[in-house]
């Protein structure tokens, strides 16, 4: 792994495992043992690398890839109740450097927090978080609503299945999102953010959400999606789509970067990066995902609250290996990062 120490950076205006090195990706292990010697050769070119070469010919069969992954530990198991509404979100919401998860489960078994002990070891806290749901939750997002430095999470709760109103023949729209503002201390408050379903016909019915600054004020917008319906229940054609909503944020106190990931060797849009914020007191790892829901995907850049800090040192790892630190970083700018 080389390490790269930045000084200087890309500033613009606001807008894994483990690889056996003898066998390519995708491909066969090269027999490499020497053919019988049948006199002088032909002339056919310039000598091209057998792995090179997209004529394996009669080669061995793969051999299976260890080392990409080592099974983790959830204490206790996770009971998955509900394959249709649940989610699932990576976060650092102790903030301490590992990566934690948070499944919802569709109304059948607690939402579960699983916190990362490290060495491949979860530990269920969803209880003494106060996460710990039974309602019809199913997406699920993570970021920093309140720019205080913690992830907060957002979850969708779905509207009633199989029961219309009487009065449109649509769905009741009974659905919601709730907001669990991170409190910094291991623990979350459930806030019920007013979403204005007498605006729509279908009131709310949410499979998906996310949280984009989408007018690049530094501070992250919601954007749901509610559910369609079909009144016929047998004509595909009769779909009637959901009413969308965006969301903007209020402005509001907490500083923040944007730091958007080029990938060179790795994946353009940086998927499976990871960053580590150390602002003097902690050192809290965000991931680079794809998540939101059904039918969505993430915005392809780190949102990153700050709180009070006003400059901070970022660590940032690329699918690849390749790591870049930025030291000083100044708050409340966009930043774009290139894999070196």
């Amino acid at each position: 792994m080389r390490l790269v120490l930045a000084q200087v950076f890309w500033v613009l205006p606001l807008l894994g495992g483990c690889i056996d090195s003898e066998t390519p990706l995708g491909g066969s292990k090269i027999d490499s043992a020497a053919p019988e010697d049948t006199g002088p050769a032909e002339d056919t070119g310039p000598e091209v690398d057998p792995e090179d070469s997209a004529d394996t010919g009669d080669t061995e069969e793969p051999e299976p890839r260890e080392g990409w992954f080592d099974l983790a530990v959830l204490d206790p198991p996770f009971l998955h109740g509900n394959a249709i509404w649940a989610g699932v979100a990576i976060l650092d919401f102790d903030r301490d450097g590992h990566q934690d998860l948070f499944f919802t489960n569709g109304g059948n078994h607690p939402d579960t927090l699983y916190r990362n002990l490290g060495e491949g070891r979860f530990e269920d806290v969803a209880a003494e978080a106060g996460v710990d749901s039974t309602a019809r939750h199913g997406a699920v997002v993570a970021g920093d609503i309140d720019n205080d430095g913690d992830s907060d999470l957002v979850v969708t709760t779905e509207c009633t299945t199989g029961t219309l109103n009487p009065e449109t023949g649509r769905p009741l729209g009974d659905g919601n999102i709730t907001i669990y503002e991170n409190r910094g201390d291991g623990t979350f408050l459930e806030r019920q953010p007013a979403l204005a379903s007498g605006s729509s016909e279908l009131g709310a019915c949410p499979v998906s959400l996310e949280l984009v600054d989408i007018n690049q004020d530094g501070f992250p917008d919601l954007v749901y999606v509610n559910r369609n319906y079909n009144p016929s229940q047998s004509d595909p054609l009769a779909q009637v789509a959901g009413e969308s909503y965006v969301w903007l944020s209020r402005p509001r106190d907490g500083n923040w970067p944007r730091v958007e990931v080029v990938g060179t060797d790795s994946n353009r849009q940086g998927l499976g990066t990871t960053l580590i914020l150390d602002d003097g007191e902690k050192r809290v790892m965000h991931a680079m995902g794809i998540g939101g829901g059904t039918n969505s995907s993430s915005e392809r850049a780190f949102l990153l609250g700050l709180g009070d800090a006003e400059a901070v040192r970022l660590e940032i790892t690329f699918p690849s290996g390749e790591v870049v630190v930025l030291d000083e970083v100044q708050a409340n700018q966009s930043i774009v990062v290139e894999e070196p």
